[in-house]
């Protein structure tokens, strides 16, 4: 009979409820499931611990198991890689749904006779047919939710297609660019082992061969390219890929003390993304003082906090491959200010070699796919309520909870209407049920605005919705808790702080937090809302901090705030959007942590803030159209009042645009009647234009799409003209080609030569073939900017090139 390892039981000695489950259910297993049910709980964190059962992840174990028997190429994973890379039932930081034995159901027969590499991207078909791309939140949906709503962001995308070929005993995991260097965002995909090595693919976005995506380019001018490995120790350690992509180099950065070494400092590797820095890899130096690291031959900022003072350096990978940080450069936040300004660089990046063309038979499968995913669609309203039209494949849950005789209309309606979009999809009737039972006892204590956001909403951040509320009412009740102070000291006496490995963007089940008397320290703002909630205070979160109603009718944060000052920000050069042209950032005691504006509130002249009085810094940055980045950063201390102004970098537009001929295009019309073609050359000699050459349906056209949507009133108050050029007449059916032929009347669609597009690149030297490709001409026809491939804020770019063109 299987017993627990001594190992596995020291790590669960902070969870009696877990252990004793694991060690009555362990006599019961097989030598081989018990041996990879402890393997599994292994690499558990608290925030699985708490929020999970043994007996839940035998399903998951018994699975995998049963995938490596029954599938041909099962035999052949390696031990190392089937621990770490099929076992693991959770890809990233979703909320796990356990939904391993439902893919396994659903892909067996699908790659049925296959190699292993053939059943892999049969795999990602599949997927690509189950969902598709969409901008959303920053909660990450577990996999069948992703199916159930049938799209959602890359982050999804890559969780859902690495949860279906680990069910099918094919080692994956998510990869992904922290940030990317030479745009905004960031992006993530799927690797695969498969006859016998590691492969990419875009997750829901199929290849007939692997080792192909549209974001082969970006990635070549990607700083750091990382996956998450988990770890047995509990956690994850982190595994660099960047050479697998792009061109690297090792930096060596030495952090001394008077020219002493320093070990055990946190050195953070950053890049300015957003506006703002973004820490893309942390690591302690060794004994020696040192830490190396392998990047991308462009340049970003290293920091290290010791000694009370702030150290940061440029380094520029391109030349530099060593650096030191000095207690003696470096500043204090609490007591100094400083501005600084540089530029920053991204990778020149390499090209990619051409794609082919997919093969007839490739083509119908992905005809096939396409098939399944409007069919998918049709199943969903295109009218009515909002909950009914974003639900997809959730809606019987939806409809279970509307039909409940026990609550009125009215409130079901009240609770539904404070859900995002997302949700709809993958909340379940009896969480919707819970939440709203636990309220209705404090309905008319407040009101109704603050009873529905405050104490009815199910959701508080970026947490799975699951039932929760009723048990933590029960669990509190006769605490004598009356407001949020007591709820946080409730916390702080009854819930310890678990060891999150650093892994702070996962959630949990908070009703579990109780029940194991843990809470990790990223969930505690988060669970003192919903405990707030459960109990009938009106409670939120804002800012990664929880705020109380209090008897004055004021909201103020939980536990405390600093003595309040007032930041007033002024600018000439508005509108500035924050996140895009300026950020702002509290110190912390350790780091800058990110102050939350309003993004639809942008700085016109002047803005007021009222934050807590301390240490902040306020950045600009100005990214030019070759990708760098102009940067200025101003480090102050805020008192009663601080009057700062919001100063952008030179834009250089002007200076690095082009002026190349280009060749004379045929292109025939798909929205004329006349399709006997006509010249563009001489047809758009009488100003700016656009070219586009498409894909619709595929990514990232999709994104440039949806830009131009946004940008359709200023586009028609230019009056250019916006030739858009496919592949094949079926695209002209892409719904969000259609949505922008319908905002810009201005706007053709054409067919052209294959071989359209290399002429164009070679004609402006332009080496990426990635679709889409973009091209701004002027009034004599010349080319004077191209892009092609990925970059966010496109749309604004091109636009803002054709305005500047007499």
């Amino acid at each position: 009979k299987m017993a627990m390892t001594d190992a596995l039981a020291r790590r669960l000695e902070g969870f009696p409820l877990f252990r004793r489950e694991l060690e009555q259910l362990l006599p019961e297993l097989g030598a081989e499931e018990g041996e990879y049910l402890q393997l599994l709980c292994m690499g558990l964190t608290v925030h699985d611990l708490v929020s999970f059962s043994p007996g839940e992840l035998l399903g998951e174990v018994r699975t995998a198991l049963t995938a490596r028997r029954e599938l041909p190429w099962g035999a052949s994973v390696p031990g190392a890689l089937f621990r770490d890379y099929i076992l693991p039932f959770r890809i990233n930081n979703e909320h796990p749904d356990l939904s391993r034995p439902w893919l396994y159901g659903q892909l067996r027969d699908v790659v049925r006779g296959m190699t292993d590499l053939q059943a892999a991207l049969a795999v990602n078909c599949w997927c690509y047919a189950q969902a598709t791309y969409t901008p959303a939140d920053d909660r990450t949906m577990a996999p069948r939710g992703m199916c159930r709503r049938g799209k959602g962001r890359c982050g999804e995308e890559s969780t859902l297609a690495a949860a279906a070929l680990r069910a099918v005993c094919i080692p994956a995991r998510q990869v992904y660019a922290p940030r990317w260097a030479h745009c905004d965002d960031n992006h993530a995909w799927v690797e695969f082992w498969a006859a016998g090595q590691w492969h990419y693919l875009g997750a829901c976005e199929p290849e007939e061969v692997p080792d192909r995506g549209w974001f082969t380019a970006a990635a070549s001018r990607a700083m750091l390219i990382r996956a998450r490995v988990p770890d047995l120790a509990g956690g994850c350690r982190v595994e660099n890929v960047t050479g697998r992509y792009a061109q690297t180099a090792r930096l060596t950065l030495r952090v001394e003390r008077q020219g002493v070494p320093q070990p055990g400092v946190e050195v953070a590797f950053q890049l300015v993304n957003d506006s703002r820095l973004c820490t893309i890899h942390r690591e302690r130096t060794d004994a020696g003082g040192r830490v190396s690291l392998d990047l991308g031959l462009g340049s970003l900022t290293a920091s290290a906090f010791f000694g009370g003072r702030l150290v940061e350096s440029r380094v520029d990978l391109a030349g530099d491959t060593a650096a030191v940080l000095e207690w003696s450069a470096g500043f204090s936040p609490l007591t100094q200010e400083r501005q600084e300004q540089w530029t920053q660089t991204p990778p020149r990046g390499s090209v990619p070699p051409p794609a082919a063309a997919h093969s007839p038979e490739f083509t119908a499968v992905l005809r096939r796919c396409d098939l399944a995913r409007r069919e998918k669609a049709a199943r969903c309203p295109a009218h009515g309520p909002r909950w009914l039209t974003l639900c997809g494949d959730n809606r019987g849950e939806i409809e279970k909870f509307l039909a409940m005789p026990e609550f009125s209309p009215e409130d079901k309606a009240a609770l539904l209407d404070t859900l995002r979009d997302k949700d709809f999809a993958d909340v379940r009737a009896e969480t919707l049920a819970d939440a709203l039972l636990c309220a209705l006892p404090w309905k008319g204590k407040y009101l109704p605005l603050v009873w529905v956001n405050w104490v009815l909403a199910p959701r508080v951040g970026e947490e799975m919705l699951l039932p929760v509320r009723c048990e933590l009412a029960a669990r509190l009740a006769g605490e004598g808790l009356r407001d949020g102070p007591a709820v946080l000291r409730w916390m702080d006496e009854h819930l310890r702080a678990g060891e999150e490995f650093g892994l702070t963007d996962r959630t949990c089940d908070d009703a579990g937090c109780l029940r194991h008397g843990v809470c990790p320290p990223s969930r505690r703002q988060a669970l003192a809302v919903q405990l707030c909630r459960a109990l009938g205070i009106p409670a939120f979160l804002e800012g990664g901090m929880a705020y109380g109603l209090c008897p004055d009718g004021a909201a103020r944060r939980l536990a405390g705030v600093r003595p309040e000052g007032k930041l007033i920000l002024s600018t000439a050069e508005g509108p500035l959007v924050p996140g895009e042209h300026f950020s702002l950032a509290c110190w912390t005691g350790e780091g800058y942590r990110p102050v939350e504006l309003p993004a639809n509130h942008p700085l016109e002249e002047k803005m007021t803030i009222h934050l807590p009085q301390g240490a902040y810094r306020l950045m600009t940055a100005r990214r030019q159209i070759d990708g760098s980045l102009d940067v200025r950063c101003r480090s102050f201390l805020l008192g009663e009042e601080r009057r700062e102004t919001v100063a952008m970098a030179p834009d250089r537009t002007g200076e690095k645009l082009l002026c190349r001929p280009l060749p004379d295009v045929k292109l025939i019309s798909l929205t004329d009647t006349d399709d006997t073609g006509f010249s563009r050359k001489s047809a758009r000699e009488s100003g700016p234009s656009l070219l586009i050459w498409l894909q619709p349906g595929a990514e990232p056209t999709e994104h440039l799409l949806r830009e131009l949507l946004d940008l359709a009133a200023a586009v028609n108050a230019g009056g250019w003209p916006v030739d858009l050029v496919l592949s094949r007449r079926e695209e002209l059916e892409n719904d969000t080609l259609q949505a922008v032929l319908a905002a810009l009347p201005g706007a053709q669609c054409f067919l052209a030569a294959e071989d359209v597009g290399y002429q164009l690149r070679r004609a402006m030297d332009l080496g990426d073939d990635r679709l889409p490709l973009a091209l701004v001409t002027d009034r004599q026809g010349r080319g004077v900017y191209a892009c092609a491939n990925y970059s966010i804020r496109t749309g604004q770019t091109l636009v803002k090139i054709l305005s500047m063109l007499p």
